[in-house]
């Protein structure tokens, strides 16, 4: 594969994974907001974007494999620069994917006292 296309794939590929930082933000919103509706229709897009990325790995994969992009990508300034900025913005999913645990995590266990705080105000009104 040639330089050109490589850098084309990796362009495609941090603007997929911009889209999908950007998913990831307004996911966060929709965990702190409590808007079910539209954390059920980020997730479906987030779905699709995902599908599509994996195709593009899948594209790299059998049009180049995994050594021949390491050594273009080694042995072209232009091409480093890219993987660099790929590497920041999977960082950056990852920062914001551990944030979403997070809010998931503590809504749940906010949820479930919520829930036995309730649950325990019924069984003493039931004894008076």
């Amino acid at each position: 594969m040639e330089k050109s296309k490589v850098k084309e794939l990796l362009l495609e590929f941090k603007e997929k994974l911009k889209l999908f930082r950007s998913i990831a933000k307004e996911k966060q919103m929709a965990i702190v907001e409590f808007d079910h509706d539209r954390l059920k229709d980020i997730l479906g897009r987030e779905e699709s974007l995902l599908d599509e990325i994996s195709e593009l790995e899948k594209k790299f994969a059998s049009d180049l494999g995994k050594n021949n992009l390491k050594m273009l990508v080694e042995n072209d300034v232009e091409l480093r620069m890219l993987r660099v900025d790929l590497e920041g913005e999977i960082e950056e999913i990852r920062k914001l994917s551990a944030e979403n645990k997070y809010l998931i995590s503590h809504s749940l266990s906010f949820v479930r006292r919520l829930i036995e705080f309730y649950s325990e105000g019924n069984k003493i009104n039931a004894k008076i």
